[in-house]
């Protein structure tokens, strides 16, 4: 099982990378921005799903559902804001709820992990 992951993690590596240099590109402007995460997350479901994948994906999806788009980046963005917040907030306490902040730290490395 292990590795048919790695393999299709192989052979799908020039396409994350394009798709990511793509990404990158789309969020230096504000209003490409939505469009472009989703364009990035429906390459890597197919991606995960072991169907075809590439940039014409990525560009298909990001022009097809624009509402949605800034929907998905709009909620990410605000559950990065909310996790920043909570370990912000945390850190600058007093006493134990300091250690609190440890929790969050982790919370939030996940979720850039996982976003």
């Amino acid at each position: 099982m292990m590795w048919r992951v790695l393999r299709a993690a192989w052979d799908e590596l020039f396409t994350l990378v394009a798709v990511s240099v793509l990404w990158w590109a789309g969020m230096l402007l504000i209003v490409t921005a939505g469009p472009a995460t989703l364009g990035i997350n429906a390459v890597t479901n197919r991606i995960a799903n072991y169907k075809r994948s590439g940039t014409e994906f990525f560009w298909s999806e990001a022009k097809r559902f624009p509402g949605k788009a800034w929907v998905l980046f709009g909620s990410m963005l605000v559950a990065f804001v909310l996790i920043a917040f909570n370990l912000w907030f945390y850190f600058n306490a007093e006493g134990w709820w300091r250690y609190i902040s440890v929790v969050w730290f982790w919370v939030l490395l996940f979720y850039l992990m996982a976003a």
